[in-house]
């Protein structure tokens, strides 16, 4: 498990523990499932995201088999803001840590994003971090950004 803490003075990003699971799971809501799908049973992103102590959401990066679409180089970011949270810009903080976070501690040299064409709001997020928009896959945008260009 990831020990390190991320944060950017208002967006904690901490490592997220099985403790963390039932909140993740009740947070769940109609735009999660429209976007990201039913989640698991047992969710265990690497990290949570923590504001004034509450966990807001979640952060993560992945790398499976499934993702045809990645180059050897490339990671995937996936992330989701509790329904009461959204629209205060924690998003964007989040992946901009979880970015800073591949730059310090991985070899990855480039992070990805895969978001439904309709997900306005995470499309934002893509483009407030400086991603750019690659060929759509899946009939979602794809967006790319180099880590190593992170700060």
């Amino acid at each position: 498990m990831t020990e390190a803490t991320f944060t950017d003075g208002v967006v904690v990003l901490r490592p997220s523990t099985p403790d963390d699971a039932p909140l993740i799971i009740a947070a769940r809501d109609a735009a999660f499932r429209r976007f990201i799908g039913q989640g698991s049973a047992a969710p265990a992103p690497e990290y949570v995201i923590v504001v004034s102590g509450a966990v807001v959401g979640w952060v993560d990066h992945d790398r499976d088999d499934d993702r045809w679409w990645l180059a050897p180089d490339e990671v995937n970011i996936g992330y989701h803001v509790f329904p009461a949270h959204r629209g205060c810009g924690y998003a964007t903080r989040a992946v901009r840590l979880m970015v800073e976070h591949l730059r310090t501690e991985t070899d990855w040299e480039t992070a990805t994003l895969l978001i439904h064409p309709d997900n306005t709001a995470s499309l934002m997020v893509a483009e407030r971090n400086g991603f750019e928009r690659a060929e759509d896959v899946e009939e979602r945008t794809f967006w790319r950004r180099e880590v190593r260009e992170a700060s």
